[in-house]
């Protein structure tokens, strides 16, 4: 008997991102698996996105905003159109191989349980580097990165749980999306796919890292647009309100207070530092959320009433995990230093 080969939809968001689609676009077509589609939203572009795809990718499916809706409306947009019994959120600066997705495939195939999985990510200037294994949530309301920025080697070949896969490769069984919802339209960028994970994990799937599945990824090169503050403000305003949303209240008692003393932390280094806009950032992102307390508690409403199956204690128990000592300095490093190591390489 033939093996089944599920239908899946690959999904690539795209803004003003031209310089990085030829690469993703020729691995893609180049990649063994037969049944898929390949499905482009190009984000209203001014670098003339649109037509280079219509010219030298016609079997691309394009769809062409006419105004910026950032990457959680544009990935929804995709799922909504989307033919697959899968669906692969992929970043436009990234490189796929040849045989990346049958092992996704495979695992979601003989695994009902598993709701999402991630590929193995390598950075793409320094393929003996990862980009991504797993990551988990801390007490503190933060993420922590296994594997960011290590060599790698044979440790991260075993299949792992993530609490969150990254972004840039994000395989997801379609029809769970049924049940959990897509990406927050509030959130633009940044902890949008953790802030969906989480809902697969309320709602009691699990999901895996998959090493032999492998992708390249140029590190952050689809956000270098974004400037420190604005990313700041991001990616604050949205963790903290996935915490507000996703947690339940006991839960929220305890690593609130914990997170709002880490980001006044935050804030009295950038006072110190003179980085005004950076400390205006996160003031922003605190009433961001103030302001959107009504829609918060709707949603808040929805998942914990509507989703959620199983209770924190349970899911802590396989995605808590507290970082060693020195590690968000290092992180921090690591992403100051990233034009010097030339992270930002087409």
């Amino acid at each position: 008997m033939k093996k089944r080969l599920p239908f899946v939809s690959i999904i690539v968001d795209n803004w003003n991102g031209k310089h990085f689609l030829g690469r993703c676009f020729d691995s893609v077509l180049a990649q063994n698996y037969p049944n898929y589609e390949l499905i482009v939203i190009d984000d209203a572009s001014g670098d003339g996105s649109a037509e280079f795809i219509k010219k030298n990718y016609p079997q691309v499916r394009l769809i062409e905003n006419k105004k910026h809706v950032g990457f959680a409306i544009a990935n929804n947009q995709g799922i909504k159109v989307a033919r697959g019994e899968y669906v692969l959120l992929l970043n436009n600066d990234t490189k796929v191989t040849k045989n990346f997705l049958f092992p996704l495939v495979d695992l979601l195939e003989k695994d009902s349980s598993v709701a999402a999985a991630q590929s193995k990510i390598l950075v793409m200037d320094d393929p003996t580097l990862l980009d991504d294994v797993a990551s988990f949530l801390t007490p503190f309301g933060f993420l922590y990165h296994i594997g960011f920025w290590e060599k790698d080697k044979k440790e991260f070949n075993q299949r792992r749980i993530t609490f969150s896969p990254k972004g840039a490769c994000f395989f997801i069984r379609k029809k769970v999306l049924d049940k959990v919802g897509l990406m927050d339209d509030r959130f633009y960028c940044y902890f949008e796919e953790t802030d969906l994970a989480w809902r697969m994990w309320l709602a009691g799937y699990q999901i895996l890292y998959e090493p032999n599945s492998v992708i390249y990824h140029v590190i952050a090169g689809s956000m270098k647009k974004q400037t420190s503050a604005n990313r700041d403000f991001l990616a604050i305003k949205n963790r903290l309100n996935s915490l507000l949303t996703n947690l339940s209240l006991p839960s929220l008692v305890m690593i609130i207070p914990l997170h709002l003393i880490f980001l006044a932390g935050f804030a009295g280094f950038y006072l110190i530092r003179g980085r005004w806009k950076n400390l205006a950032a996160i003031v922003r992102a605190i009433f961001w959320n103030l302001k959107e307390a009504g829609s918060t508690c709707k949603k808040r409403s929805w998942v914990q009433k509507k989703v959620r199956k199983v209770s924190d204690w349970v899911i802590f128990s396989q995605i808590l995990r507290i970082p060693p000592k020195g590690y968000y300095l290092n992180f921090i490093k690591i992403y100051l230093t990233a034009g010097d190591r030339k992270l930002w390489k087409k």
